[in-house]
């Protein structure tokens, strides 16, 4: 959907669209709590491409009134989803944060690009810092302070570390990494992987098909059928992206043993029955990981989406603490 004029900032007192349409969710998921709204907007990109963006902010309808109007929940989605999937967030988190906006990456849901491509990999990287620091910059002009959490699923989590890691002064009070893909369980056959990496020489947009199964991306039957009819995902990658996203999971788990550092507060999500995501690599990169504020959550018989599964609301409590340990006092 194409805004048929430029959305105002949801963020302003004075509002911004309030219409958010198209969004599919799984059946009997909780929708926004009452007396919830939801904003769109478009932002500009940075980069010599001139991309936009698209995020969405569901917030109360008199967001001054909660007690910590400042708190707000950022949410960076996997490979070929999008922030909608992430509706049923605020019912959970509503004690916890004042706000929850969820940002389409370049290429993905409604914001502007090739589906499945990317020139650089760090061009997401590029757009959650300056999401981060334009919802910062949003929050103090509006209330006088700002404290802003994280939650990054697979490839968002990805995207997250690598932001924390190149930006150590990023403005982010926590974050929670749900299956962070840092080890790829998805097997690729062999000779789609050297077609891939000789197209991605000579024709890197091409597109190639995913080898993720929906089915495992929950227990839940209702998330992997809203998955499949959701016409805001693809399950495509071109060839460039497809090495941009091997050299980017490689690099980035290296650098725990590197001792790579950051200030933000980590909480790992780990499912053990994830079949897209390796684990035990996540696992291994959080003990190797040397920081001083982190801790790691396991789910015993969860698949990849620990915050759509059969039991999502032991993660979705997890996530709440973690907001809440680290908050700053009101």
């Amino acid at each position: 959907m194409k805004p048929t004029s430029e959305p105002k900032n949801p963020a302003d007192p004075s509002g911004g669209r309030s219409i958010y349409q198209g969004v599919l969710q799984p059946t009997g998921f909780p929708g926004l709590p009452s007396g919830w709204v939801s904003q769109w907007e478009t932002f500009a990109a940075t980069g010599p491409s001139p991309l936009q963006l698209f995020a969405v902010t569901h917030h109360p309808s008199n967001w001054s009134a909660h007690p910590a109007p400042y708190r707000v929940l950022l949410v960076f989605h996997g490979l070929g989803e999008h922030g909608g999937r992430y509706l049923h967030l605020p019912h959970y988190l509503q004690d916890a944060v004042s706000a929850v906006q969820c940002v389409d990456f370049r290429g993905h849901g409604r914001s502007e690009g090739l589906r499945g491509d990317i020139k650089r990999f760090d061009d997401f990287v590029d757009d959650l810092i300056l999401s981060v620091h334009r919802m910062d910059e949003q929050l103090k002009r509006r209330f006088g302070r700002s404290e802003i959490h994280v939650f990054g699923h697979s490839m968002g989590a990805l995207v997250a570390l690598r932001a924390f890691f190149q930006d150590p002064g990023i403005p982010v009070a926590s974050a929670t990494l749900s299956s962070p893909l840092l080890g790829i369980r998805v097997k690729v056959p062999p000779v789609k992987r050297g077609a891939a990496f000789l197209l991605s020489k000579v024709w890197g947009s091409l597109h190639l098909i995913s080898e993720l199964n929906p089915e495992e991306l929950s227990h839940d039957r209702a998330v992997s059928e809203a998955y499949v009819a959701d016409r805001l995902v693809h399950r495509k990658v071109t060839s460039r992206f497809y090495f941009e996203l091997l050299s980017a999971v490689q690099k980035t788990a290296q650098m725990a043993r590197k001792r790579a550092k950051t200030a933000v507060p980590l909480q790992f999500l780990a499912p053990l029955e994830d079949r897209i995501v390796d684990s035990d690599t996540v696992i291994r990169f959080y003990h190797q990981l040397k920081h001083k504020i982190k801790e790691l959550r396991t789910y015993d018989g969860f698949f990849h989406e620990s915050v759509n599964e059969m039991g999502k609301e032991a993660a979705l409590e997890d996530i709440k603490k973690w907001i809440l340990k680290n908050a700053a006092p009101s």
